[in-house]
C-alpha cells in the first residue's frame, strides 16, 4: 500500500509538475518527507493516521542549487537523478525507521517448539517453524479451541504475526481468529471469549471485529465504528457505523488465499484497530464500559467444523 501511494504522488507532482526548475526540485524534496512520514505510520508505530513522527531528512537545500549564506553550492544535477536520488535516500531511512521499530517488538514464539503456549496437545503441534492447528476426520474439534500465549495478560499493545488457513474439505472452507484481552472459559477444552480478529478461507470475515462467546460482530470489514451498550429488551449492542477506512473488496482483494498473510492488531484504550497486508480493516472504539475488555490473554483460534489446518509465525508483541 506504501510503495502505490509514493509512485502515484511523484508522478503526479514531479513528472507532471508544470512549475519552475526550483519549485520543482522543493517539490522533490517534501516528497521524501512524505514518503518517509507515510512509511512510519504504516509500520504500525502510531495509532492513529491524525498522529505522525517524522524522522530527520535531508534539509531542501542540500539539493538545490541557489546560494544561501554560509552555504556551498552543489553542482546542479539532472532533475532526474534528483528524483531518483531522493527515492533512493528515502528507502534507506524507510528501512532503516522500519529496522528500529522492530526492535521495539519482542517474539512470542520460537519457531521451534511450543515453549510459552498451552493448548489441547492432539490439534496443536509446529510444522515448518509455525504454530499449527488441524483438524481431520479422526480429530475433530468442538468446541472451537485454542492455543493460549502463557506470558500473562495484555492490556495496550500491538500485536504482529503471519497466518496462514486452508480449508481441507470440499468446499474449502474454514474459519479462525486471533484472541485479545480475551479469557479462558473452559480449561478442559480451552475455550475462550473475547475480542477476535478474524480471518478465513472464504471472502466475507477476514478483517472484522468478532466478539467471541459475548457481544458477536461488533464491525465489519471496512467499517469505522462505535459500539454502544446493548438498548433495554435487545440483545445486540447499539453499533454506529461513523466512517469507512477502505472498500471491503479491495482490502479482501489483497489477502493472499491459502498463502502466508500479515495481520496486525492495535489496542489502544478502548480503541481497537486491524490491520492485513498493510490495509486498515476496522477501527472500533467500544464505548460499552461495562463490557469492553480493557486487558486480558492472547490466544489462537482453531473453529469447529469442517477439516482444516490454519498456521501461525512471525509472532511479536509490544505493550
Amino acid at each position: 500500500m506504501a510503495a502505490s501511494r509514493f509512485n502515484h504522488s511523484f508522478s503526479a507532482s514531479c513528472f507532471g509538475d508544470k512549475r519552475s526548475a526550483s519549485r520543482k526540485r522543493e517539490c522533490h524534496c517534501r516528497q521524501f518527507n512524505l514518503l518517509v512520514t507515510f512509511l512510519v505510520v504504516d509500520s504500525g508505530r502510531k495509532t492513529s493516521e491524525d498522529r505522525v513522527v517524522r524522522f530527520p531528512i535531508i534539509p531542501v537545500t542540500y539539493f538545490s542549487d541557489q546560494k544561501k549564506p554560509n552555504q556551498q553550492v552543489m553542482k546542479p544535477i539532472h532533475s532526474f537523478s534528483k528524483v531518483a536520488l531522493c527515492a533512493a535516500i528515502s528507502i534507506l531511512f524507510a528501512f532503516g525507521a522500519l529496522a528500529a521499530e522492530e526492535k521495539t517488538f519482542k517474539k512470542i514464539f520460537n519457531g521451534k517448539d511450543l515453549s510459552g503456549w498451552e493448548g489441547l496437545p492432539q490439534f496443536w503441534s509446529v510444522q515448518n517453524g509455525a504454530i499449527t492447528g488441524k483438524t481431520d476426520d479422526d480429530n475433530v474439534v468442538d468446541p472451537n479451541t485454542f492455543i493460549v500465549w502463557q506470558g500473562g495478560e495484555v492490556a495496550d499493545f500491538v500485536l504482529r504475526l503471519k497466518f496462514k488457513i486452508v480449508g481441507n474439505n470440499d468446499d474449502g472452507w474454514a474459519n479462525s481468529g486471533i484472541q485479545y484481552r480475551a479469557k479462558v472459559l473452559d480449561k478442559a477444552t480451552f475455550s475462550v471469549g473475547g475480542y477476535q480478529a478474524d480471518f478465513e478461507a472464504g471472502t466475507k470475515y477476514s478483517g472484522i471485529l468478532y466478539e467471541e462467546r459475548g457481544r458477536g460482530i461488533l464491525a465489519l470489514r471496512g467499517q469505522k465504528a462505535e459500539v454502544h451498550p446493548i438498548p433495554e429488551g435487545k440483545k445486540k449492542p447499539e453499533i454506529k457505523v461513523t466512517g469507512s477506512v477502505g472498500d471491503s473488496d479491495e482490502i479482501q482483494a489483497a489477502i493472499k488465499q491459502g498463502d502466508w498473510n500479515d495481520y496486525r492488531i492495535v489496542a489502544r484504550g478502548n480503541r481497537l484497530m486491524h490491520f492485513i497486508n498493510g490495509h486498515k480493516a476496522v477501527d472500533v472504539t467500544d464505548m460499552d464500559a461495562a463490557k469492553a475488555a480493557k486487558s486480558g490473554i492472547l490466544a489462537l483460534q482453531l473453529h469447529k467444523g469442517k477439516n482444516m489446518t490454519v498456521q501461525f509465525k512471525n509472532i511479536r508483541l509490544r505493550q
